[in-house]
C-alpha cells in the first residue's frame, strides 16, 4: 500500500511538471512574439528613416521652388529690357542663372 505522503509527493511532482511545461510553452510563445516584434521594429525604423529623408527633401524642394519662382518671376518681368520671352522660358526650363550676364551677382 502506498502511503499518503507518497501520493501527495506524486501529486506535487505532477503539478510541478505541468507548471514547468506551461511555463516552457509561454517562454517559447514569448520568444517567437519578441522575434516577430523585433522584425517589425526594424521595418518601422527603416520606414521612419525614409519618411524623415522625404520630409527633408520636401523642405529642400519647397525652398528651391520658392527661390526659383522668385528668380523666374523677376526674370520674366525683366524680359522686356533684356531679351525675348524665349530666353526667359529657356532660363526657367533649365534653371540656368547666366542667361542674363551678371544675373547671379545682381540678385545676391
Amino acid at each position: 500500500m502506498v502511503s499518503s505522503d507518497e501520493k501527495a509527493l506524486d501529486k506535487a511532482r505532477s503539478c510541478l511538471m505541468e507548471g514547468m511545461y506551461l511555463l516552457n510553452e509561454v517562454a517559447l510563445h514569448t520568444k517567437a512574439r519578441l522575434e516577430e516584434l523585433s522584425k517589425r521594429q526594424v521595418v518601422f525604423d527603416e520606414a521612419l528613416e525614409g519618411l524623415k529623408q522625404l520630409c527633408v527633401l520636401h523642405e529642400q524642394t519647397k525652398k528651391e521652388a520658392n527661390e526659383f519662382k522668385k528668380r523666374g518671376c523677376w526674370f520674366i518681368g525683366e524680359e522686356s529690357k533684356s531679351g525675348s520671352r524665349f530666353e526667359a522660358i529657356h532660363w526657367l526650363a533649365r534653371g540656368v542663372e547666366k542667361v542674363k550676364p551678371g544675373f547671379a551677382d545682381e540678385n545676391r
